[in-house]
């Protein structure tokens, strides 16, 4: 199972990017949006995007659990 070689790699920089993404939006304006531009990674460059949603508050989440694997 070759493509499973690098899975905690790859777990790893979802983690990273994912509290990146989160950490950015939040300290710069408080916000927490579900979606974010896949482009620049702005969360609040549409009319409808919501400033506190809830969702968005898994991406910080995903981190966490990462990083405490096993710590139970």
């Amino acid at each position: 199972m070759e493509h499973l070689d690098d899975q905690p790699g790859a777990r790893k920089q979802l983690a990273e990017r994912s509290l990146a993404l989160f950490e950015k939006e939040w300290k710069q304006n408080g916000h927490v949006h579900e979606n974010y531009n896949a482009i620049t990674g702005e969360g609040d460059d549409v009319r409808s995007s919501d400033r506190f949603y809830h969702w968005g508050a898994l991406l910080g989440l995903i981190d966490y659990l990462e990083n405490n694997r096993g710590a139970r």
